[in-house]
């Protein structure tokens, strides 16, 4: 036992950085539903079925990924931007996992 708690003590830390970090998987997925929980959900609601904004379950299929990045960037009517809200890559990562609802 004791032999393979070392192993996986230092190699946990290098992998579990880099994943996290770069990991287009379940990461972003989790990165981007803690983008949308605290906020989009106000106005999508929690499960993205409308509330004061649109309803987004099937988003991805009216709207492409570049159209909701824009979306989000510049807003629209009574959404407002969130250019300055999010780093681009949590843009991409939101407007990505959007996308793929459809």
């Amino acid at each position: 036992v004791p032999t393979p708690t070392p192993a996986p003590a230092s190699a946990a830390p290098t992998p579990s950085a880099k994943p996290q970090a770069a990991d287009g998987g379940t990461t972003a997925a989790a990165q981007a539903e803690a983008l949308f929980k605290n906020n989009c959900m106000a106005c999508h609601g929690a499960g993205l079925e409308g509330d004061f904004g649109p309803n987004l379950t099937k988003v991805g299929s009216r709207k492409t990924k570049d159209e909701i990045v824009q979306q989000i960037i510049k807003g629209s009517g009574d959404m407002p931007p969130f250019q300055k809200t999010f780093k681009a890559e949590e843009i991409e990562t939101l407007a990505t996992w959007l996308a793929a609802k459809k």
